[in-house]
């Protein structure tokens, strides 16, 4: 009888996921605050891309927590990349700011 032992490491999928929140009145302050506290797996970089969608502009940020003042009006797409030892994931978002 030949008993073989085999360790097998999964590396656990990465997930990307954010919340939107805007503090007081959005339409004063146009500022957004996007938490990707959300994300789970082993995460080692969030990268944000936020696009206005009309004007063709991007601007972009890193970290887990991205505080943004949105200055025109119009809707922008919010787009979270997360990255690890799982790989990585996307996921996108719309923000309209009037």
């Amino acid at each position: 009888l030949w008993i073989i032992l085999t360790s097998i490491s999964a590396r656990a999928q990465v997930t990307a996921d954010f919340t939107i929140t805007t503090p007081g009145d959005s339409c004063l302050s146009r500022t957004v605050i996007l938490d990707a506290t959300s994300s789970s797996g082993n995460i080692s970089s969030y990268n944000w891309t936020i696009k206005n969608i009309a004007a063709g502009t991007s601007e972009s940020g890193s970290g887990r927590v991205l505080t943004k003042n949105l200055i025109a009006p119009g809707t922008y797409s919010a787009t979270l990349t997360v990255s690890g030892n799982g790989g990585s994931a996307s996921v996108s978002r719309e923000i309209k700011v009037y």
